[in-house]
């Protein structure tokens, strides 16, 4: 038997991204009468755009769900779940580590996803919560893909394309061929995994990578869209008021304003005691630093991308081709888009400019960005699977769509990637956030970057030249040229949970 909790109040997290909607409705939490340590959370999730197939590439999407709670207003603290106690039908809900749920179809579909009733088991006894207190909940949701495990190229060869600073197999300049989950040999000799620095990003050219690192051969769970501004606020909100200080984009060391630069909206006053919140939710994040990112995976139960995987995810196991971007070949279009609503939850490329573009793929960059924007930001999240979508069947490359259905990996904002050209890189391991930060606001997971040595970027921005875009150009290894908190205008991450 159940009962609702007294005096709750509930909240619900929603993400509105046109065409790429997902939500989380009907939230109740309800007392478990025979086992008081335990509560139970019932929800309902739907998202648009959902697959699972079994033809290429093989993969699904899936939705990553966690909670946060807090009692009589105090700090928020994440919930841990211990079950899925009650599962739709036509859907799977695997628990990880108590601390979120991955939800996903459990059988071959494409079309919307609808999984009501969803329930899971609340430990309340590991906080020692008792049932009857004045409890607020939220429960936010991620829309992810999944990567399955498998061998996959690193790199274009040599003579195959202009990237610079590529992965190649010594002996031979082809591109390097992982094959299984084990150590990696760095070396300039034999069949061995090498690259060259001609970016002067400080490369210590050392190995071997471990068998730990995760080198993306292992199947792993990828944010389908960067981060959103919408979900960087919603983590910022429940920090507590010394910890927001730690993490503002709006800081002098930051955006320096809460008005609208390089198209992030993201607005907070911390003398006014209100919560943040961005004019542009469903833009991409930016003006983040490495700590800033490393405490939004800490704080979700993710972990940040390696720089092999972002190849993994990119290009999936196919043979690799010279010059290609994300969706899979060197075609790019060239030509300034026309964005209608502008800013807006349905902002999207008008449709005469999309049908000019014929097979080249969709990115935002220096080429295509707007001429009448003087701050060339990054668009909304999805924005290129949304737009043609509109007009005609989207498929990989107008979507501007990474193998596994992942959006914007080439183009809109720089993403954040663990490397493999530094010692503090190569310590990385398949460790996830626990929902929790440390006493002084930041992540604590022993494995990760600590410092800025041990991360590069990958995949370009929207105010750079299409080269730095491709998919194995490693111009930016490391970045050598900030510190630990610095921010960008162009700088995010997407999360990873690694299996």
């Amino acid at each position: 038997m159940k009962r609702p909790f007294c005096l709750f109040v509930l909240w619900w997290y929603t993400i509105t991204l046109s065409a790429n909607n997902i939500f989380v409705d009907n939230l109740a939490v309800y007392d478990n009468l025979g086992d008081p340590g335990f509560a139970t959370v019932k929800f309902d999730l739907r998202w648009e755009n959902s697959w699972r197939v079994t033809t290429a590439p093989g993969n699904y999407d899936a939705a990553w769900v966690f909670a946060k709670y807090r009692v009589g207003g105090g700090e928020w603290r994440h919930v841990r779940f211990s079950a899925a106690t009650a599962i739709p039908s036509g859907a799977s809900v695997d628990v990880f580590d108590d601390v979120g749920v991955m939800v996903y179809a459990s059988g071959e579909m494409t079309g919307p996803a609808d999984y009501p009733g969803i329930e899971l088991g609340w430990d309340l006894g590991v906080d020692a919560i008792a049932w009857s207190t004045d409890i607020e909940i939220r429960v936010f949701a991620i829309e992810m893909t999944y990567v399955p495990a498998g061998a996959f190229y690193l790199g274009t060869g040599l003579t195959n394309g202009s990237e610079v600073d590529e992965f190649y197999q010594a002996n031979n300049g082809k591109p390097y061929h992982v094959r299984n989950a084990g150590e990696i040999i760095v070396s300039s000799k034999g069949n061995r995994l090498w690259y060259t620095d001609v970016g002067n990003r400080g490369a210590d050219f050392g190995g071997p990578i471990p068998a730990d690192y995760p080198n993306g051969y292992d199947a792993f769970y990828l944010m389908k869209y960067e981060t959103s501004q919408q979900q960087w606020v919603d983590f910022f909100n429940t920090l507590s008021p010394a910890h927001r200080l730690l993490h503002d984009v709006t800081a002098a060391d930051g955006k320096d304003s809460d008005t609208e630069h390089f198209h992030n909206g993201v607005v907070y006053d911390p003398a006014s005691g209100a919560d943040a919140y961005t004019t542009l939710p469903e833009t991409a994040a930016g003006y983040t630093s490495m700590l800033d990112m490393m405490a939004y995976f800490d704080w979700s139960g993710l972990r940040p991308l390696t720089e092999l995987e972002f190849e993994k995810a990119a290009r999936g196991p196919l043979y690799p081709m010279g010059d290609e971007f994300a969706w899979g070949n060197p075609n790019v279009a060239n030509a300034r888009y026309a964005i209608l609503n502008f800013g807006l939850p349905n902002e999207k490329v008008a449709a005469y400019t999309l049908t000019k573009l014929g097979v080249n793929g969709n990115a935002t960059y220096l080429d295509t960005n707007p001429s009448d924007r003087a701050e060339k930001g990054p668009l909304r999240c999805g924005v290129y699977a949304g737009s043609v979508s509109e007009i005609s069947a989207s498929d990989r490359v107008s979507a501007g769509a990474g193998y596994y259905g992942n959006m914007e990996l080439s183009g809109n904002q720089w993403e954040g990637v663990v490397t493999i050209v530094d010692d503090t890189g190569r310590a990385f391991t398949n460790t996830h956030g626990d929902g929790s930060l440390s006493a002084d606001g930041f992540a604590n997971v022993p494995t990760w970057p600590t410092d800025v040595d041990g991360v590069g970027i990958r995949g370009g921005r929207s105010d750079n030249a299409q080269g730095l875009m491709r998919i194995s150009d490693r111009s930016y290894s490391k970045v050598v040229t900030s510190n630990n908190a610095s921010r960008y205008y162009w700088l995010q991450w997407r999360g990873v949970r690694g299996l």
